[in-house]
């Protein structure tokens, strides 16, 4: 079985700068000591070692990109907001019982949501520096997925009793609230709410996300793109085996390192928009309990209120373990479309077909993808993985991908039902 010989590949490295920052090779047979590439046989391998210490080739050939620097503004934010919320949900609970206001509970239980959600981010980004182990190869990403599928079950819970007491209340009409106790507790809800939102705008405003020290957007890397496919002749994929490229892409704060304008952590984002969320139905207490003081007739605006936040928990809950219930079925993420991957696997150079296409969530923001590309023999299989890699990564935000890459054969493909694409 022929091989690319140590010299070519050293030659190709220098002048395709276009191949993977951070990939790594691997192949099957033809296993020689002296060849720089990690090969892989039933019997031996070759380290890569000889590769990465050999000063002639670009160091960005490392199949691990450096680390990304921890977003300590945002955790700092997130935890004294969490400390916020946690008080103002006590004095809610308090204020609730103290003035029978199925209202003010129901929005304490909302305050709860918001904790949770809270003590998961900041979970998250804690778990989510730990090393992988051998048991747990993907570390402990899907954390925070479990955290949260946890929060939405407790509070469906909580609001299903809240609900319950509403209902009797709207039945009976044997009950007493207390409005003062009610402005007060929604005037406190309200101020804590503008604070809370300010402490978490400040960091929009603030804090850039921290980069890498090279980009990852395939035009700094120290070498030219710009190369053409006029390669050696004598450099065609002979082997039969498929070659494999596993690539692991940087990510700050999750996301993909493709903005040219600085963003927000994301954490950041999903609080103050359930801070948003927390003031406006503060708000909708007030008024209640505002309708209450001057019309004590209208005390069923109590349960009403009950009902109404009742559905706007349930409304942002649904949608959160829709998404639960996506990840933990390793379903195609709904921002990223299926067909439109392919099309655009398809469209590069060389490209005859793309099978076993696999996209799935490892949690709430990060996507995987694991494709085989069949491609013409005459084709050179560095160009079309770099190709591959770079359109993935900047078109459809792939956090982490395998892509491995094998000569094309019509009569197998057309007859091997694993290599046929899903039609629906």
């Amino acid at each position: 079985m022929n091989i690319y010989s140590q010299d070519q590949h050293i030659r190709r490295s220098q002048t395709d700068g276009n191949a993977s920052d951070d990939s790594l090779l691997l192949a099957n047979d033809g296993v020689d000591a002296r060849t720089p590439l990690l090969y892989r046989t039933d019997n031996s391998s070759v380290i890569r070692d000889e590769l990465l210490s050999n000063q002639s080739l670009s160091p960005s050939i490392h199949c691990h990109v450096p680390d990304d620097k921890f977003d300590y503004g945002a955790r700092n934010r997130l935890i004294l907001v969490l400390f916020i919320c946690i008080i103002f949900m006590i004095i809610e609970i308090v204020g609730g019982v103290l003035s029978n206001s199925t209202a003010v509970v129901t929005d304490a239980a909302h305050m709860g949501i918001d904790c949770a959600s809270f003590l998961i981010s900041l979970t998250a980004m804690y778990l989510a520096r730990k090393r992988p182990t051998r048991k747990l190869s993907f570390g402990y990403i899907r954390a925070e997925v479990l955290g949260a599928l946890l929060s939405v079950l407790t509070i469906w819970l909580v609001t299903g009793v809240l609900v319950y007491m509403a209902i009797e209340r709207c039945i009976y009409r044997q009950f007493e609230v207390k409005p003062l106790e009610m402005i007060i507790v929604a005037s406190c809800g309200v101020v804590f709410n503008i604070i809370m939102f300010f402490t978490l705008h400040a960091n929009m405003c603030g804090t850039s996300v921290p980069h890498h020290g090279h980009s990852h957007g395939g035009h700094h890397h120290g070498h030219s793109h710009s190369h053409n496919d006029s390669h050696d002749s004598t450099s065609t994929i002979i082997n039969t085996e498929p070659i494999v490229a596993d690539i692991i892409v940087g990510q700050v704060g999750d996301q993909i390192v493709k903005h040219k304008k600085p963003t927000t952590n994301i954490n950041i984002r999903a609080a103050i928009i359930h801070v948003i969320g927390d003031f406006v139905q503060s708000v909708g207490v007030l008024c209640a309990a505002i309708l209450i003081k001057f019309k004590p007739e209208y005390k069923l605006a109590d349960p009403i209120c009950t009902f109404v936040f009742s559905v706007l928990v349930l409304i942002t809950t649904i949608t959160i373990m829709r998404d639960i219930i996506l990840v933990l079925m390793e379903g195609v993420p709904s921002n990223i479309n299926y067909a439109q991957v392919v099309d655009d696997l398809l469209r590069i150079p060389g490209v005859r077909d793309a099978h076993s296409l696999h996209i799935w969530s490892l949690s709430l923001q990060r996507t995987a993808l694991s494709v085989h590309i069949a491609i013409d023999s005459d084709r050179d299989y560095l160009t079309v993985l770099s190709q591959a890699q770079e359109m993935l990564r900047h078109e459809h935000s792939i956090a982490r991908m395998t892509i491995q890459v094998e000569p094309y054969d019509a009569h197998i493909m057309s007859s091997c039902e694993n290599c046929r694409r899903p039609v629906t």
